[in-house]
């Protein structure tokens, strides 16, 4: 499709049917010197188009887009406010994100370095894994609880396979090699 006025920015992400099409709409407003940015749905069968989230914003995109694992709610980076981006989550539906970290909890946690390339949610949606600037690798419950750091075995935090038993990520060298690594989630099941 054509993006017209409004161009289409990365990352780009399907639903898990592959029936919808989740992207960044951008746009710059140069009499004020702002971007717009929509988060947008577009229905890849009949075309039609929702815009789920929209802001006033200094980036290009909703950095770090992904789908959970039931295909009911998004994850990406979003500007609360006047503080550096921070990750939220949203329902696929649209409305009002909701911060996985709010400010003023009682762990301190990192909330303006997540970075937006390293993430995955758990197979059960229940967290979503995050690198942040530190190097740290942070679980962030998507409903009640704190915010966990982990003791991430990886370099990246890559896509988890449905049953979570699989990881995939880079490794920049000039070996070529394929590694396992047993019970990666168990720490975190164990701590439920």
């Amino acid at each position: 499709f054509e993006a017209g006025q409004w161009d289409v920015w990365p990352p780009l992400r399907l639903s898990r049917d592959g029936k919808t099409l989740f992207y960044t709409a951008f746009a710059r407003d140069t009499t004020r010197n702002i971007n717009q940015i929509r988060l947008m749905k577009r229905d890849l069968t009949t075309g039609q188009q929702t815009e789920l989230f929209g802001r006033e914003s200094g980036y290009f995109a909703f950095y770090g887009l992904l789908v959970s694992p039931d295909g009911s709610r998004l994850v990406f980076l979003d500007n609360v406010g006047n503080r550096p981006r921070t990750l939220v989550t949203l329902p696929v539906t649209g409305g009002t994100p909701t911060e996985l970290f709010p400010t003023g909890g009682s762990t301190p946690v990192p909330t303006s370095n997540v970075q937006h390339w390293m993430r995955a949610w758990t197979p059960d949606g229940r967290y979503v894994i995050s690198r942040v600037g530190d190097g740290s690798v942070w679980a962030f419950p998507t409903g009640d609880g704190e915010p966990r750091k982990l003791d991430w075995p990886l370099p990246e935090v890559g896509e988890l396979s449905p049953d979570g038993t699989q990881t995939v990520y880079r490794v920049i060298g000039r070996s070529r090699e394929l590694r396992t690594i047993p019970n990666l989630l168990s720490r975190l099941k164990a701590a439920r």
